[in-house]
């Protein structure tokens, strides 16, 4: 038997419980899986919400069932098809997302396809803090926003999980970034890298840049898209996960001659692979502000849900 956290029904944090199942085993693993020693699981705001009946889940089949889908660990076994992968391999990943990864465990069986081997300089720590938040950090950046070197972008809720990983992929790319984020976190935005830090509690945004400087906003806060699309140029683009979207703002943008996406992530082979070697070369390094046992999800999920968190909380199984 092994550990794993479960819910038999969905609700607050306290619907999360440390349980005893049945370890998976070798013999479980079907071709193309393998079998995860889990080192530590992330926390991310779509790990609440689904708990609490929104988001994905209506993909889960039913109780009891196990959360979670960013995690770091060691390969125990793999299915006889696997070659990517070996025994004893360092892995992360995002399992499975957005159907049930179920990484709020012990042992984790997943998809080769999702891992990829942690890079050598980097621990278990920083790799299961990087795959949601990283991913949608570069497919909204890169993939959907096409950020170029020397072009601007502003990041809404830089201090967040995806916000300081974007602050640095873009600095990375060689883009001018202008990054909010509160009070307590100006200094901090400015050694991540951004150029400009803006305190959102006291500055407006559209005051500050009538001009529309911005070639690309990233919103992963609670500001309004319409701030976004009011300081961006003609032709530029607002990128936004927010989910505050509204008919209105899209009038807006379409007037003022901006591009607003609002694309939801997926597993990106090659962008998880961007990410770790950006990790291995030090241009990438979460921070992390608390880990929790994985008998503490419930307080995890409570510090995530009352925001403000700076950078990624982990749990230890």
């Amino acid at each position: 038997m092994s550990a794993a956290m479960i819910q038999r029904s969905f609700g607050g944090p306290d619907v999360l419980e440390l349980a005893n199942v049945k370890t998976p085993t070798a013999a479980m693993i079907r071709a193309g899986e393998v079998l995860v020693r889990v080192a530590f699981a992330g926390v991310n705001p779509v790990d609440t919400k689904t708990r609490a009946g929104g988001a994905v889940a209506g993909l889960f089949p039913g109780f009891p069932l196990t959360i979670g889908w960013d995690l770091a660990g060691t390969i125990v076994a793999v299915a006889p098809d696997v070659t990517s992968l070996g025994i004893d391999d360092r892995v992360f990943g995002m399992s499975r997302f957005p159907n049930p990864g179920r990484a709020y465990a012990e042992f984790v069986i997943a998809d080769a396809a999702d891992l990829a081997v942690t890079p050598a300089g980097v621990s278990d720590e920083q790799a299961a803090a990087l795959p949601l938040a990283a991913l949608t950090a570069w497919e909204c950046l890169v993939d959907v926003g096409g950020l170029q070197q020397g072009q601007r972008v502003l990041i809404q809720g830089a201090g967040g999980g995806t916000g300081h990983l974007a602050v640095q992929i873009a600095r990375n790319i060689g883009a001018h970034v202008t990054a909010t984020g509160a009070t307590s976190k100006q200094s901090w935005l400015r050694e991540l890298g951004a150029d400009r830090a803006i305190d959102y509690t006291v500055d407006d945004v559209p005051t500050m840049f009538p001009e529309r400087p911005f070639d690309l906003v990233f919103n992963t806060s609670n500001a309004t898209a319409r701030a976004g699309i009011r300081v961006t140029r003609p032709g530029g683009a607002v990128i936004d996960i927010s989910e505050t979207v509204t008919a209105q703002d899209r009038e807006l943008a379409d007037v003022m001659r901006v591009r607003v996406e609002v694309p939801a992530v997926s597993l990106n082979r090659g962008a998880i692979e961007a990410i770790a070697a950006l990790a291995a070369a030090g241009h990438l390094t979460p921070h992390i502000s608390q880990i929790y046992p994985l008998a503490e999800a419930a307080e995890a999920h409570r510090q995530i849900e009352h925001g403000h968190v700076r950078g990624k909380i982990l749990l230890r199984p």
